[in-house]
């Protein structure tokens, strides 16, 4: 009897200790996630924020055959480049931090014998 209790025991404080592992890792990832969201959007405020002053230089510019090869329009255009560059890469890590935490569970994480 006192085997059992002991045996149940400790198959529930092995239960307790993987949910509390699976928990932190859920929290880190969701973390991280809301992190890169946070700064995708910070980004795409960027991206807006260029196309309405490469708008307005275009537009000063219209009368100038050359508006093209002007070099703050050029200057411009690379940091919008440049930008959503930045921007792929992040939703590149989104798409990697949205996972099944179950797929990447670490050596010695074995799960609980009832799941």
């Amino acid at each position: 009897m006192l085997d059992r209790i002991r045996r149940d025991l400790e198959e529930g404080l092995k239960t307790f200790k993987w949910a509390g592992r699976f928990l932190a890792k859920r929290v880190k990832v969701e973390t991280s996630l809301a992190k890169v969201v946070y700064d995708s959007r910070k980004i795409n405020k960027e991206i807006d924020e260029k196309y309405l002053e490469l708008g307005k230089n275009i537009f000063e510019l219209r009368d100038d055959r050359g508006a093209i090869q002007n070099t703050l329009v050029s200057d411009i255009i690379s940091e919008i480049e440049s930008l959503k560059k930045e921007l792929d890469l992040h939703m590149a890590r989104a798409k990697d931090l949205g996972d099944d935490p179950l797929e990447n569970l670490e050596q010695g994480d074995d799960l609980p014998p009832h799941l």
